[in-house]
């Protein structure tokens, strides 16, 4: 997602619709925008006792990736995801 030359990556994060004030979506992306008024893309997951968070900023080119083994917490692993990028984006 970093490479801006690669075309089909682009297009998921391409906005389809509007979900409110605060979040887009994009084909693969749920999209934020920061203070800095810079998009970020954002998807998460869970199966089987597994969850996941994956959030970035291509024009940062800065990533969070936490693939965890214990849904019980899944419900933290977001709001770690934003906490870290934002500390990383500083």
């Amino acid at each position: 997602h970093f490479d801006e030359e690669n075309k089909a990556l682009a297009l998921t994060r391409t906005k389809t619709f509007t979900v409110n004030e605060t979040m887009d979506m994009g084909l693969a992306w749920h999209i934020f925008k920061n203070d800095k008024a810079q998009a970020l893309y954002f998807h998460n997951g869970m199966t089987g006792g597994y969850s996941s968070s994956t959030l970035f900023n291509p024009e940062q080119k800065t990533a969070v990736i936490i693939l965890s083994n214990i849904n019980q917490y899944a419900n933290q692993l977001d709001p770690l995801s934003f906490q870290i990028l934002n500390h990383l984006s500083k």
